[in-house]
């Protein structure tokens, strides 16, 4: 209670249920206290070592090596189709000069 507080409704269950949760609170900040603790000592065994990745890096890392391969993969599918529509074009156009030089000599 804070200094020169009136309360009317001040009893022994209300002061033990008031007391409880204080408990609660200390409890809750202890174990934030612990959780911050926790967090202060993991982020300098990471800074220590910068090779160890948390999962969420590792499976990120992992999604952009494969979105490369893709992305190369389909490239590489699109140049050997390029070459493919080229080659036939060129194909296409030897086969009409052979005519016409059949015409010119017939």
């Amino acid at each position: 209670f804070a200094p020169g507080e009136v309360r009317l409704d001040v009893n022994y269950y209300s002061t033990q249920a008031y007391l409880s949760t204080l408990e609660q609170n200390e409890n809750v900040q202890l174990s934030y206290k612990e959780k911050i603790a926790r967090g202060k000592e993991q982020l300098e065994l990471l800074r220590s070592n910068p090779n160890i990745m948390n999962e969420r890096d590792a499976a990120y890392e992992e999604n952009v090596r494969i979105a490369k391969e893709q992305e190369a993969g389909a490239s590489k599918k699109r140049e050997e189709e390029r070459l493919e529509r080229i080659a036939a074009k060129e194909k296409e156009e030897e086969e009409y000069r052979k005519q016409v030089e059949e015409r010119r000599t017939q």
